[in-house]
């Protein structure tokens, strides 16, 4: 077998002597030979480009198309023919994962493969929110009056007290007069009276607790006021200064302010 030839180069990146058996090698290795531009080769001026969707970019290779790889699988296959999963309908695309012709044919589809059951009357319909509980308005509508009042989840007998700063207790009437329909609550006060009296209390009739406790409805703690109430309750009234017991009022001394007597 005859001797392979032995070639003696230098490198024109390192200016390092070499041997080769290749008369097409230059460089005396890869390094030399990946480092920087090639001495003998022109680089090309990229160029800005515009993508298939109408947006410029400079790519970073000469080669590269499109501005991004969305556009690039968006654009970038060949035009193919394909039929609609849901409508039957041809389209043309260039994605390969592509199965419906609009966003409005995927939709429909998505709501055809969800089926749920209504709370209220048991049909079927199709919806994707699973928070959705009915068929329709009416059904929730409907389900909203039929637990009302006693039949509510969080029904708590019908009483209840307004603010713990205005201390009023309010009781559920929704057939009184002063009652409306979306809280159909009146104070207990006004029933306690109304009930007392046999009638409705007339516009200019007020309520007053003797005791100054909005929260204390008992019949004999109520008085009937023709006019508005001023603030606050008489000094009569208190059985000792800042009473909270329920005895005999307190007596005021001749000739000694702020004294009482018990």
């Amino acid at each position: 077998m005859p001797r392979r030839l032995v070639l003696r180069k230098r490198c024109p990146r390192c200016d390092s002597h070499f041997e080769t058996h290749s008369p097409e090698q230059r460089f005396c290795s890869r390094s030399c030979a990946a480092r920087g531009p090639r001495p003998n080769r022109r680089r090309r001026v990229i160029e800005p480009k515009t993508c298939a969707c109408g947006r410029g970019f400079v790519p970073s290779l000469p080669r590269i198309r499109f501005c991004s790889q969305r556009c690039g699988v968006r654009f970038g296959g060949r035009s193919r023919q394909k039929r609609c999963s849901h409508c039957s309908a041809t389209f043309m695309t260039r994605s390969a994962i592509q199965v419906y012709c609009s966003l409005r044919c995927r939709r429909q589809a998505r709501l055809a493969r969800t089926v749920r059951y209504c709370e209220a009357c048991g049909t079927p319909y199709h919806g994707i929110d699973s928070r959705r509980r009915f068929c329709s308005r009416n059904c929730a509508v409907l389900n909203a009056i039929r637990h009302r009042g006693p039949n509510a989840y969080n029904w708590k007998g019908g009483r209840t007290l307004t603010s713990p700063i205005n201390g009023y207790v309010r009781v559920r009437a929704p057939d009184h007069p002063r009652a409306k329909k979306p809280n159909p609550y009146v104070f207990e006060h006004i029933l306690v009276m109304e009930r007392l009296l046999g009638r409705y209390l007339l516009p200019h009739e007020r309520v007053h607790h003797k005791n100054g406790r909005r929260g204390d409805n008992r019949p004999e703690n109520l008085e009937l006021w023709k006019m508005k109430d001023p603030p606050g309750v008489r000094a009569s009234d208190y059985h000792c200064a800042g009473c909270t017991c329920d005895q005999r009022p307190a007596l005021a001394l001749s000739g000694q302010e702020g004294a009482v007597r018990r």
